[in-house]
């Protein structure tokens, strides 16, 4: 008996025929076409991008974003790097740097509507923009990517150009007024209690230059603040537990910059042994940063270093 076997030829993948790529052929294709001639051209492949949202046209599409002068090519590309989310933040950042103002603005939009924490740090160098529209969008940015930005937020209110100081503001506004965006920084979870602090610090300390205004986060002195909410029976557990500890750690600074003004007022032998309890009970010698801070003068010692010996106070 005869048997005959009928093997049926198999269609090869469309998506495996673009070279060695691993993207698929019609995201490949689309690539090719944003360097195309025709501006109609790239505006159909940036548009085909955008409903796609493949992270691997990412670079494809930064290249675009920065040197496509077409406005409505433009616009697609920045649709198609916001589709992607995620995966288009680094480059995103990196254009807000681009020497074209308008690359720089709609790069800081981008990132406003993709919402990643990681765009952070960028947005807050880019409120130092020399056009005001890019530190606006760059602040707008900040505001929707939501509280992460609020720490970097109250930095700016540092800085020494009143109208960083002015946008920073404009942009915690949003969060809350002179009563609610510090209780909100006392509540929520997403800070460090030492970020806390720093933030308030900010807040209490920060008066704008213009005549006959200043900027409305003024609270006052943080520790008689986080008392006064700490004797309160009404206030919500969240913000209680927050201004308690804020409340420690503004004592474990005060306590740290006594440590270092007795450090320079004892002997070595003294200052060591001194260093070595407020390390612990644990008999190992203090650590040598530790021992280096202590040796600075009083007038060199910063807050960075109070903040280090806060942090190793802890370990206790």
């Amino acid at each position: 008996m005869r048997i005959t076997i009928t093997v049926q030829s198999q269609e090869p993948d469309q998506n495996q025929l673009a070279g060695t790529s691993s993207r698929p052929a019609d995201v490949s294709e689309h690539i090719k076409r944003l360097k195309d001639e025709n501006s109609s051209q790239r505006l159909r492949a940036a548009s085909a991008l955008a409903e796609i949202g493949d992270a691997q046209a990412v670079e494809a599409l930064y290249v675009a974003l920065c040197n496509d002068t077409c406005p409505s090519v433009h616009y697609s590309v920045t649709r198609a790097l916001v589709k992607i989310g995620e995966g288009s933040v680094l480059l995103l950042c990196v254009a807000l740097k681009n020497q074209e103002h308008c690359v720089r603005y709609t790069a800081a939009n981008a990132l406003g509507e993709i919402g990643d924490i990681q765009a952070v740090e960028p947005l807050c160098v880019a409120l130092k923009d020399v056009y005001v529209y890019v530190r606006h969008a760059a602040a707008s940015a900040l505001v929707q990517i939501g509280e992460g930005s609020i720490l970097a937020l109250c930095a700016a209110l540092k800085d020494k150009d009143y109208s960083i100081r002015h946008t920073a503001a404009s942009a915690l506004a949003n969060f809350g007024d002179a009563t609610t965006l510090p209780l909100r920084i006392l509540s929520t979870s997403i800070f460090t209690t030492e970020q806390r602090l720093n933030a308030l610090e900010t807040l209490s300390g920060v008066w704008s230059r213009r005549p006959g205004t200043y900027l409305p986060y003024k609270i006052g002195n943080v520790q008689k603040f986080c008392e006064d909410l700490c004797r309160q029976v009404d206030i919500e557990e969240s913000i209680k537990c927050g201004a308690e500890a804020v409340l420690a750690e503004w004592r474990q600074r005060a306590d740290a910059t006594e440590l270092l003004r007795t450090k320079t007022h004892n002997e070595p032998r003294e200052a060591e042994e001194l260093l070595r309890a407020a390390s612990g009970s644990s008999g190992k010698a203090p650590p040598e940063e530790l021992l280096r801070s202590a040796d600075a003068p009083v007038e060199q010692t910063s807050t960075e270093k109070t903040g280090m010996l806060s942090r190793i106070f802890r370990r206790k």
